[in-house]
C-alpha cells in the first residue's frame, strides 16, 4: 500500500471515529433532554397532589365548619319546652283571646313570677281590668299577669270577640289574656286544677287571684275583693320578687 492510500484509509478511519462521537453526543442530549422533561413532569404531578391535598383539606376544613354552624344554629334555634326549666304548672297551652296565636306557658313564662285571674267582662269586678293593667305596667317583665275568661259563674259573653272588646278596648289591656274556659270543678283547665290543688281554693267568684313564684313553690290564693293594686297585693307581689 502506497503513502497515499495508507493516508486516506487513516481519514477515513478518523471521520468514522468523529461520526460516533457525534452520535454519542445526540444520544446523550436525548437522555439530557429526555431526563429534564421526565423531571418537569414528575414536579407538575407534585403541584397536583398538593393542590389536591390542598383542595382536600379546604372542603374538609369547609364541610367542618358548616357542620358547627349547622349544629350551634339549631341548638339556638331551638324553642324551649316543657322540661327540667319549667316547673309543672307551665306544662300548659291555651290559644291567646280572639287570635290563633298558641301561647307555650314554657316558652313563654319561664322563670317569671305569676299571677293567674279568671275574668268576666259583665260582673261587678269587670273594672278590676283598669288596676290589672296599671299592675302589668308598673311590674313589666317581672310579673306575668295571664287573664283566663269564664263563664262558670254566667257572667261572660259568648262570643270571643265581645270579650275581647271588654278587655282590649274598653280597659285597654296590654297583659295575656286566653280564649275561655273553665276554672272550677271538674271540666276546670289543668292550671286552675292545680292552682286549686295547691291553695285548698278554688275560684268562688270572678277575679280571684293566685300569685305563683317563679319556681312554682309557693302559691297564694286571693279573692275577688283584694284589688290589684291593693297593699295587700303589692306587697305580696314585692315579696314573691324579692327572692326570683
Amino acid at each position: 500500500m502506497n503513502a497515499i492510500s495508507s493516508f486516506n484509509l487513516e481519514i477515513s478511519v478518523e471521520r468514522e471515529k468523529d461520526v460516533q462521537l457525534i452520535d454519542v453526543d445526540k444520544q446523550f442530549r436525548k437522555c439530557e433532554v429526555t431526563l429534564l422533561v421526565m423531571n418537569t413532569f414528575m414536579n407538575f404531578l407534585g403541584t397536583l397532589k398538593s393542590c389536591a391535598d390542598f383542595r382536600v383539606s379546604t372542603e374538609v376544613s369547609r364541610f367542618t365548619l358548616a357542620t358547627i354552624a349547622l349544629l350551634t344554629s339549631s341548638l339556638l334555634s331551638t324553642p324551649a319546652t316543657a322540661s327540667t326549666d319549667c316547673h309543672e304548672l307551665l306544662n300548659f297551652s291555651a290559644t291567646k283571646l280572639r287570635s290563633a296565636e298558641k301561647i307555650e306557658f314554657c316558652q313563654q313564662f319561664s322563670g317569671k313570677a305569676l299571677l293567674v285571674v279568671n275574668t268576666a267582662s259583665q260582673c261587678g269586678f269587670t273594672p278590676q281590668f283598669k288596676d290589672l293593667e296599671k299592675l302589668h305596667q308598673t311590674y313589666g317583665d317581672k310579673l306575668a299577669i295571664i287573664g283566663f275568661p269564664s263563664n262558670d259563674f254566667k257572667q261572660e259573653h259568648s262570643d270571643s270577640e265581645k270579650v275581647a272588646d271588654v278587655c282590649y278596648v274598653n280597659y285597654g289591656v296590654t297583659f295575656t289574656m286566653l280564649e275561655p274556659s273553665s276554672v272550677r270543678g271538674e271540666n276546670a283547665n289543668k292550671v286552675f286544677k292545680m292552682l286549686s290543688q295547691q291553695t285548698g281554693q278554688q275560684p268562688g267568684w270572678n277575679f280571684n287571684k293566685y300569685l305563683v313564684s317563679a319556681d312554682g313553690k309557693t302559691v297564694k290564693h286571693f279573692a275577688s275583693k283584694v284589688g290589684p293594686m291593693s297593699e295587700e297585693m303589692r306587697s305580696e307581689v314585692d315579696l314573691v320578687l324579692a327572692v326570683q
